[in-house]
């Protein structure tokens, strides 16, 4: 039987600078009076307004605080200056994003975050652990397993929204494995042919390497047909929504985002079917929360969600370079084969989004007017613009 205890582990607070000048010195060109701290939903921010703060206040600074809803922004914002320190991340997705985006980011210290839960088969206490031993996270620990015997499996409890699915997709590109990812999620979807909300979008991610690195086989799908996010920018649009996307209170299909009540399964009864596995090996499997018991996130309580990884080594099984040159060929036959009328060009899964990465790295974001109007109403609610504040007032 596997033993549970409890270790806190640490987040980064990372910095467009090395260290914090003093309020009266320059630091890049630019002297730091007011300090702007991003964060993502979580305990940072209280965190920085408790123990952080107030240090920096006693030393002459004003702290204002920036709330993001996703763990990307917050570092593209902190590259182009538009907040000059962020806390919301661990070392290993800091090096990687500035790695894959080239930015030019350092982490200062690492503060504590979360509790985890560390399992083990042969000790009872953290006391009981050895000098230098080493404690592992998924997907690390599973890979370290995978490297070892080929494959390996891990499950986690007391998770939460696991971010952005797609970079554990590539994260498998990049150290030469193929694998699985999923992950269960508050309820927002009905059961084929239910009513009721009692399973989450539960999203499903794969990925392997090809010989181009720049462009890995990686999907990220939710279970559902579309996500809430969807139908929740239709209703903030004040616009009718596609056929076929969400039901109402009593299970009839809606266009109507206003009196949507939860999202439909993908492909009907197959998504459905996916979604219950993503609890059984997310949920059940790891003795989480499976997704009729998970709070809503209005109810502002921890959501104890569970995920689940299982990687497998390439080389275990045929030469990596072997691997990736089939996997090439195999992405060029479909790429290069016959396009349905009307149709440009094939895509191979994650390729738009990779091409959209790459131009919205130099083009930037499109905005909707409701949506640009309700991130100013946030911007002069936080602080970050003046009464008559508008968005580009953030760009230098």
């Amino acid at each position: 039987m596997n033993k549970l205890f409890s270790i806190a582990l640490a987040s980064v607070f990372s910095l467009g600078i090395l260290a914090l000048p003093p309020a009266s010195s320059a630091a890049g060109g630019r002297i730091l009076e007011t300090i702007k701290f991003g964060f993502c939903p979580g305990p940072y921010r209280e965190m920085v307004e408790k123990f952080i703060a107030p240090k920096l206040e006693k030393q002459g600074y004003k702290v204002e605080y920036h709330d993001f809803t996703d763990y990307v922004t917050p570092d593209s914002a902190l590259e182009s200056k538009d907040i000059d320190a962020n806390l919301m991340q661990h070392q290993t997705y800091l090096s990687t994003i500035v790695k894959d985006q080239g930015l030019h980011l350092t982490s200062v210290i690492n503060v504590p975050t979360l509790g985890l839960g560390v399992f083990s088969d042969k000790y009872k206490s953290l006391d009981e652990l050895p000098e230098g031993a080493k404690i592992g996270i998924p997907t690390d620990a599973v890979l370290e397993r995978a490297r070892k015997f080929g494959v390996a499996a891990g499950v986690g409890r007391n998770s939460a929204n696991i971010g952005c699915g797609g970079y554990y997709g590539h994260r498998m590109a990049e150290d030469n494995v193929i694998g699985i990812v999923v992950s269960n999620t508050y309820p927002c979807m009905a059961p084929y042919g239910g009513a009721d909300r009692l399973i989450g979008t539960n999203p499903i991610i794969l990925g392997c390497p090809t010989t181009n690195p720049d462009r890995p086989i990686v999907i990220d799908v939710s279970t559902s047909g579309v996500a809430i996010g969807k139908v929740q920018a239709y209703r903030r649009e004040n616009k009718e929504m596609p056929a076929g996307w969400a039901n109402d209170y009593d299970g009839n299909p809606t266009t109507d985002p206003h009196v949507a009540y939860c999202v439909r399964p993908m492909g009907d009864h197959k998504g459905y079917g996916l979604a219950v596995f993503v609890d059984m090996f997310g949920g059940v499997l790891s003795d989480a929360l499976t997704s009729p018991e998970i709070p809503f996130v209005e109810d502002m309580r921890p959501e104890e969600t569970g995920f689940a990884v299982i990687l497998l080594d390439i080389a275990h099984f045929i030469d990596v370079d072997r691997f990736k040159e089939h996997a090439s060929l195999y992405a060029s036959l479909i790429k290069n084969s016959r396009t349905a009328t009307g149709v440009k060009e094939i895509f191979m899964p994650g390729e738009i989004e990779a091409r959209l990465i790459e131009e919205r790295k130099v083009t930037g974001l499109d905005f909707s007017d409701a949506l640009e109007a309700e991130l100013t109403e946030l911007g002069r609610k936080c602080g970050a613009l003046g009464a008559e504040g508008v968005l580009t007032d953030l760009i230098d």
